[in-house]
Protein backbone atom coordinates (compact mmCIF):
# COMPACT_ATOMS: atom_id res chain seq x y z
CA UNK A 1 0.00 0.00 0.00
CA UNK A 2 2.70 2.69 0.88
CA UNK A 3 4.58 1.79 -2.53
CA UNK A 4 1.32 2.42 -4.31
CA UNK A 5 0.96 5.53 -2.39
CA UNK A 6 4.59 6.79 -3.19
CA UNK A 7 4.37 5.86 -6.76
CA UNK A 8 1.38 7.61 -6.98
CA UNK A 9 3.32 10.92 -5.70
CA UNK A 10 6.15 10.47 -8.02
CA UNK A 11 3.43 10.45 -11.05
CA UNK A 12 1.74 13.64 -9.77
CA UNK A 13 4.95 15.64 -9.17
CA UNK A 14 5.68 16.85 -12.69
CA UNK A 15 2.22 17.67 -13.35
CA UNK A 16 2.35 20.21 -10.46
CA UNK A 17 4.43 23.41 -9.94
CA UNK A 18 7.56 23.80 -7.20
CA UNK A 19 5.84 27.47 -6.29
CA UNK A 20 2.24 25.78 -6.20
CA UNK A 21 3.25 22.82 -3.99
CA UNK A 22 5.89 25.09 -1.60
CA UNK A 23 4.19 28.72 -2.10
CA UNK A 24 0.69 28.33 -3.06
CA UNK A 25 -1.36 31.06 -4.78
CA UNK A 26 -1.51 33.60 -1.89
CA UNK A 27 0.96 35.29 0.52
CA UNK A 28 0.65 36.74 3.57
CA UNK A 29 1.39 40.99 4.03
CA UNK A 30 1.36 43.15 7.14
CA UNK A 31 0.38 46.63 6.86
CA UNK A 32 1.04 49.15 9.25
CA UNK A 33 0.99 53.01 9.27
CA UNK A 34 2.27 56.16 11.89
CA UNK A 35 -0.23 57.21 12.82
CA UNK A 36 -2.00 53.95 13.25
CA UNK A 37 -5.64 53.32 12.28
CA UNK A 38 -4.98 54.36 8.75
CA UNK A 39 -7.73 52.78 6.42
CA UNK A 40 -7.16 51.60 2.88
CA UNK A 41 -9.01 49.22 0.48
CA UNK A 42 -8.06 46.16 -0.94
CA UNK A 43 -10.05 43.42 -3.16
CA UNK A 44 -12.81 45.68 -2.80
CA UNK A 45 -12.30 45.32 1.06
CA UNK A 46 -11.77 48.56 3.81
CA UNK A 47 -9.86 47.52 6.58
CA UNK A 48 -7.48 49.49 9.05
CA UNK A 49 -3.84 49.29 9.78
CA UNK A 50 -2.13 47.48 12.11
CA UNK A 51 -3.70 44.26 9.93
CA UNK A 52 -1.88 40.92 7.95
CA UNK A 53 -4.00 40.00 5.45
CA UNK A 54 -3.53 36.80 2.92
CA UNK A 55 -3.69 38.02 -0.61
CA UNK A 56 -3.66 36.46 -4.09
CA UNK A 57 -0.35 37.28 -5.95
CA UNK A 58 -0.82 40.35 -8.08
CA UNK A 59 0.79 43.74 -8.21
CA UNK A 60 -1.50 46.43 -6.40
CA UNK A 61 -1.29 50.29 -6.00
CA UNK A 62 -3.03 50.91 -1.93
CA UNK A 63 -4.45 54.30 -0.90
CA UNK A 64 -4.13 54.66 2.71
CA UNK A 65 -5.70 57.69 4.35
CA UNK A 66 -6.53 58.78 7.97
CA UNK A 67 -8.39 61.91 8.98
CA UNK A 68 -6.16 64.73 9.54
CA UNK A 69 -3.51 63.32 7.42
CA UNK A 70 -2.59 63.37 3.64
CA UNK A 71 -2.96 60.23 1.46
CA UNK A 72 -0.83 58.01 0.79
CA UNK A 73 0.05 55.78 -2.12
CA UNK A 74 2.02 52.88 -1.99
CA UNK A 75 3.08 50.00 -4.59
CA UNK A 76 3.18 46.34 -3.29
CA UNK A 77 4.82 44.76 -6.55
CA UNK A 78 5.29 41.21 -7.17
CA UNK A 79 8.33 39.61 -8.84
CA UNK A 80 9.17 35.89 -10.06
CA UNK A 81 9.15 33.06 -7.18
CA UNK A 82 12.83 31.92 -6.70
CA UNK A 83 11.37 28.16 -6.81
CA UNK A 84 9.54 29.00 -10.16
CA UNK A 85 13.05 28.15 -12.04
CA UNK A 86 13.01 24.71 -10.19
CA UNK A 87 10.00 23.89 -12.57
CA UNK A 88 11.66 24.61 -15.81
CA UNK A 89 13.16 21.09 -16.34
CA UNK A 90 9.82 19.89 -14.98
CA UNK A 91 8.07 20.72 -18.43
CA UNK A 92 4.41 20.33 -18.26
CA UNK A 93 4.69 21.70 -14.46
CA UNK A 94 6.03 25.45 -15.37
CA UNK A 95 2.08 25.66 -16.87
CA UNK A 96 0.53 24.79 -13.81
CA UNK A 97 2.37 27.68 -11.91
CA UNK A 98 2.13 30.15 -14.23
CA UNK A 99 -1.92 29.56 -14.67
CA UNK A 100 -2.37 29.52 -10.47
CA UNK A 101 -0.39 32.78 -10.53
CA UNK A 102 1.93 30.70 -8.28
CA UNK A 103 4.99 31.67 -10.41
CA UNK A 104 5.07 35.25 -8.84
CA UNK A 105 5.83 36.10 -5.05
CA UNK A 106 5.57 39.95 -3.43
CA UNK A 107 8.84 41.69 -2.83
CA UNK A 108 8.17 42.56 0.91
CA UNK A 109 6.11 40.52 2.97
CA UNK A 110 5.23 44.16 5.60
CA UNK A 111 4.70 47.39 4.78
CA UNK A 112 4.67 50.87 6.66
CA UNK A 113 4.15 54.24 5.47
CA UNK A 114 4.21 57.02 7.08
CA UNK A 115 0.86 59.39 7.11
CA UNK A 116 1.84 63.59 6.80
CA UNK A 117 -0.65 65.65 8.94
CA UNK A 118 -2.12 68.47 6.99
CA UNK A 119 -2.20 72.22 8.07
CA UNK A 120 -3.64 73.02 11.34
CA UNK A 121 -3.60 69.35 12.23
CA UNK A 122 -0.93 67.88 14.46
CA UNK A 123 0.57 63.98 14.78
CA UNK A 124 1.76 62.33 17.78
CA UNK A 125 4.81 60.05 17.68
CA UNK A 126 6.83 57.51 19.79
CA UNK A 127 9.85 58.83 20.43
CA UNK A 128 13.38 56.92 21.22
CA UNK A 129 16.43 58.62 22.33
CA UNK A 130 19.78 56.98 23.11
CA UNK A 131 23.38 57.93 24.20
CA UNK A 132 26.94 56.49 24.26
CA UNK A 133 27.63 56.74 27.01
CA UNK A 134 24.00 56.33 28.30
CA UNK A 135 23.20 59.03 31.38
CA UNK A 136 22.69 61.49 29.30
CA UNK A 137 19.58 64.21 30.33
CA UNK A 138 17.07 64.85 27.53
CA UNK A 139 15.83 68.46 27.22
CA UNK A 140 13.12 69.34 24.15
CA UNK A 141 11.82 72.79 24.15
CA UNK A 142 13.24 73.79 27.49
CA UNK A 143 11.16 70.29 29.35
CA UNK A 144 13.11 67.17 30.46
CA UNK A 145 12.44 64.18 29.01
CA UNK A 146 14.74 61.65 31.36
CA UNK A 147 18.03 60.66 30.87
CA UNK A 148 18.80 58.44 27.94
CA UNK A 149 17.94 55.46 26.53
CA UNK A 150 14.53 57.16 26.98
CA UNK A 151 11.54 56.60 24.99
CA UNK A 152 8.09 58.76 25.52
CA UNK A 153 5.43 60.21 22.68
CA UNK A 154 5.92 63.59 20.91
CA UNK A 155 3.21 65.33 19.09
CA UNK A 156 3.65 67.47 15.40
CA UNK A 157 2.32 70.49 14.17
CA UNK A 158 2.06 70.06 10.28
CA UNK A 159 4.27 72.37 9.74
CA UNK A 160 6.46 72.18 12.72
CA UNK A 161 10.54 72.14 12.20
CA UNK A 162 12.13 69.66 13.84
CA UNK A 163 12.45 69.59 17.45
CA UNK A 164 16.14 70.14 18.83
CA UNK A 165 17.23 67.50 21.33
CA UNK A 166 19.52 68.85 23.45
CA UNK A 167 21.83 65.87 25.41
CA UNK A 168 23.97 66.83 28.83
CA UNK A 169 26.51 64.52 30.67
CA UNK A 170 29.15 65.08 32.96
CA UNK A 171 32.96 65.18 31.65
CA UNK A 172 31.28 65.14 27.73
CA UNK A 173 30.66 67.96 25.26
CA UNK A 174 26.76 69.08 25.22
CA UNK A 175 25.20 67.68 21.80
CA UNK A 176 22.04 69.27 19.98
CA UNK A 177 20.84 67.04 17.39
CA UNK A 178 17.28 67.46 15.46
CA UNK A 179 14.48 65.20 15.74
CA UNK A 180 11.76 65.10 12.85
CA UNK A 181 8.35 63.49 13.02
CA UNK A 182 9.25 61.13 10.16
CA UNK A 183 12.23 59.21 12.07
CA UNK A 184 11.74 59.92 15.43
CA UNK A 185 14.68 58.45 16.89
CA UNK A 186 18.51 59.75 17.64
CA UNK A 187 21.33 57.48 18.86
CA UNK A 188 23.87 59.66 19.51
CA UNK A 189 27.45 59.43 20.23
CA UNK A 190 28.70 61.61 23.16
CA UNK A 191 32.40 63.26 22.87
CA UNK A 192 34.43 63.03 26.05
CA UNK A 193 35.64 67.00 27.18
CA UNK A 194 38.49 67.05 28.12
CA UNK A 195 39.84 69.04 31.18
CA UNK A 196 43.41 70.52 32.17
CA UNK A 197 44.53 69.41 35.71
CA UNK A 198 48.00 69.86 37.13
CA UNK A 199 50.11 67.30 38.59
CA UNK A 200 52.34 67.56 40.95
CA UNK A 201 55.67 64.77 41.39
CA UNK A 202 57.86 64.61 44.72
CA UNK A 203 59.95 62.06 45.85
CA UNK A 204 62.52 61.36 49.20
CA UNK A 205 64.95 61.93 48.40
CA UNK A 206 64.69 64.30 45.73
CA UNK A 207 65.89 64.52 42.01
CA UNK A 208 64.39 61.44 41.34
CA UNK A 209 63.66 61.34 37.11
CA UNK A 210 59.93 61.33 36.34
CA UNK A 211 58.95 59.13 33.01
CA UNK A 212 55.14 59.21 31.78
CA UNK A 213 54.09 56.35 29.40
CA UNK A 214 57.68 55.74 28.61
CA UNK A 215 58.57 59.63 28.08
CA UNK A 216 61.27 61.71 30.23
CA UNK A 217 59.87 64.90 32.21
CA UNK A 218 62.09 66.38 34.86
CA UNK A 219 63.05 65.64 38.05
CA UNK A 220 61.30 66.01 41.21
CA UNK A 221 60.17 68.10 42.25
CA UNK A 222 58.29 69.40 39.50
CA UNK A 223 54.41 70.01 38.05
CA UNK A 224 53.24 69.39 34.70
CA UNK A 225 49.75 70.10 33.29
CA UNK A 226 48.05 67.18 31.29
CA UNK A 227 44.24 67.45 29.83
CA UNK A 228 41.83 64.91 30.80
CA UNK A 229 38.52 63.63 29.31
CA UNK A 230 36.14 60.77 30.71
CA UNK A 231 37.56 57.93 28.57
CA UNK A 232 41.47 58.99 29.15
CA UNK A 233 43.40 56.11 30.45
CA UNK A 234 45.32 56.28 33.62
CA UNK A 235 48.84 57.20 33.32
CA UNK A 236 52.20 55.04 34.27
CA UNK A 237 54.47 57.10 35.91
CA UNK A 238 57.68 55.66 36.99
CA UNK A 239 60.56 57.44 39.20
CA UNK A 240 63.74 56.74 38.71
CA UNK A 241 67.19 57.64 40.98
CA UNK A 242 70.51 56.20 40.71
CA UNK A 243 70.97 54.03 43.56
CA UNK A 244 67.53 53.48 44.33
CA UNK A 245 64.56 50.82 43.17
CA UNK A 246 62.58 52.20 40.39
CA UNK A 247 59.23 53.28 42.09
CA UNK A 248 55.88 52.82 39.59
CA UNK A 249 52.78 54.29 39.99
CA UNK A 250 49.36 55.82 38.11
CA UNK A 251 48.54 58.99 37.49
CA UNK A 252 44.45 59.80 37.23
CA UNK A 253 42.26 62.77 36.74
CA UNK A 254 41.01 61.91 40.70
CA UNK A 255 44.67 61.56 42.39
CA UNK A 256 46.73 64.15 40.84
CA UNK A 257 49.30 63.82 43.16
CA UNK A 258 52.44 61.55 43.33
CA UNK A 259 54.76 61.53 46.18
CA UNK A 260 56.78 58.84 47.01
CA UNK A 261 59.61 57.72 49.12
CA UNK A 262 62.14 55.62 47.42
CA UNK A 263 63.97 52.46 48.85
CA UNK A 264 67.71 52.38 48.23
CA UNK A 265 68.90 49.99 46.43
CA UNK A 266 71.15 46.98 47.83
CA UNK A 267 73.98 44.82 46.05
CA UNK A 268 75.81 42.32 47.77
CA UNK A 269 79.22 41.93 46.66
CA UNK A 270 81.70 39.10 47.75
CA UNK A 271 84.91 39.93 48.84
CA UNK A 272 88.09 38.35 49.22
CA UNK A 273 90.54 38.81 51.98
CA UNK A 274 94.10 37.00 52.49
CA UNK A 275 96.02 37.85 55.13
CA UNK A 276 100.20 36.90 55.26
CA UNK A 277 100.69 34.82 57.51
CA UNK A 278 96.76 33.70 57.49
CA UNK A 279 94.85 32.42 60.21
CA UNK A 280 94.20 36.44 61.52
CA UNK A 281 91.06 37.27 62.85
CA UNK A 282 88.81 39.39 61.07
CA UNK A 283 86.48 42.24 62.31
CA UNK A 284 84.05 44.31 58.91
CA UNK A 285 82.69 47.71 60.54
CA UNK A 286 83.16 46.57 64.28
CA UNK A 287 81.72 43.12 64.11
CA UNK A 288 83.57 39.27 63.94
CA UNK A 289 83.76 37.92 60.30
CA UNK A 290 85.95 35.10 61.00
CA UNK A 291 89.74 34.47 59.96
CA UNK A 292 91.77 34.98 57.12
CA UNK A 293 91.09 33.39 54.27
CA UNK A 294 87.54 34.93 53.95
CA UNK A 295 85.07 35.66 51.50
CA UNK A 296 82.78 38.41 52.82
CA UNK A 297 79.53 38.93 51.58
CA UNK A 298 78.99 42.50 51.90
CA UNK A 299 76.67 45.25 51.48
CA UNK A 300 76.79 48.66 49.00
CA UNK A 301 74.26 51.31 48.84
CA UNK A 302 74.07 55.00 48.20
CA UNK A 303 74.55 55.58 52.07
CA UNK A 304 76.95 52.76 51.90
CA UNK A 305 79.68 53.53 50.20
CA UNK A 306 82.59 52.33 52.69
CA UNK A 307 83.48 49.39 55.06
CA UNK A 308 86.01 49.04 57.35
CA UNK A 309 88.48 46.24 57.34
CA UNK A 310 90.89 45.34 61.04
CA UNK A 311 92.90 42.26 60.64
CA UNK A 312 94.63 40.92 64.43
CA UNK A 313 96.82 38.18 64.85
CA UNK A 314 98.93 37.64 67.80
CA UNK A 315 102.31 38.45 67.73
CA UNK A 316 101.97 41.07 64.59
CA UNK A 317 100.68 44.55 64.27
CA UNK A 318 97.02 45.07 63.86
CA UNK A 319 96.36 46.26 60.76
CA UNK A 320 93.11 48.36 59.54
CA UNK A 321 92.00 49.80 56.02
CA UNK A 322 89.06 50.91 54.10
CA UNK A 323 87.43 49.70 51.22
CA UNK A 324 85.28 51.75 49.13
CA UNK A 325 82.51 51.21 47.19
CA UNK A 326 84.84 51.55 43.77
CA UNK A 327 87.06 48.66 44.68
CA UNK A 328 84.22 46.50 45.81
CA UNK A 329 85.03 43.86 44.03
CA UNK A 330 89.03 44.35 44.44
CA UNK A 331 90.80 41.15 46.87
CA UNK A 332 92.09 42.48 49.58
CA UNK A 333 95.60 41.18 50.79
CA UNK A 334 97.66 41.97 53.55
CA UNK A 335 100.91 41.56 54.91
CA UNK A 336 101.19 41.59 58.56
CA UNK A 337 103.70 43.08 60.19
CA UNK A 338 105.58 40.82 63.24
CA UNK A 339 105.91 42.74 66.69
CA UNK A 340 109.47 43.50 67.69
CA UNK A 341 110.89 42.80 70.88
CA UNK A 342 111.46 45.35 73.07
CA UNK A 343 114.58 46.05 75.08
CA UNK A 344 115.66 47.62 78.29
Amino acid sequence: MRNKAALAILLVFPLTGCCLIFKGTTQQVAFSSEPSGAVFTVDGQKVRTPVTLSLSKTDRRLVFSKEGCHDETCDLNTKTCSLFYLSLPLGIAIGVDLISGAWREFETESVHVQLRPMPGTSVERDVQVKSDPPGASITIGGLSYGTTPAKFRLTWAASEAPKEVELKLAGYDDVRVPLRWESPSAEVKLAAKPESVAAKFGSDPPGAEVWIDGVFVGSTPRTEKFDWNAASPAKRVEFRLEGYAPEIRSLTKAVPVLDVRLKESVETVTLKVVSDPPGATLEVDGASAGTTPADLPLEWSVKKKRHVLRIIRAGFWHEEIGVESGRRRDPVTIRLSPLLPRFP
